[in-house]
């Protein structure tokens, strides 16, 4: 099983959240980019599992985060 695992990227789900200044602080703190994704970032982290470039990758999660599983 491969998994793509994105942090709060800007979608209609998040934008309500992100508009608090108090969470949308704390979600930034958590990101070393400093910034929120926007849903274009999923793209190609999308299109390599499901292409045969990723053919011998299995069990793995691609982390689409900003750095923050890493800080």
């Amino acid at each position: 099983m491969n998994a793509l695992a994105p942090t709060f990227i800007g979608t209609e789900l998040h934008i309500s959240q992100l508009d608090d200044p108090g969470f949308r602080a704390w979600v930034l703190s958590r990101i070393p980019m400093g910034r929120t994704g926007n849903p274009d970032v999923l793209i190609g982290a999308s299109l390599f599992p499901a292409s045969d470039a990723s053919r011998f990758i299995t069990g793995h999660v691609l982390y689409v985060d900003g750095g923050g599983r890493s800080a």
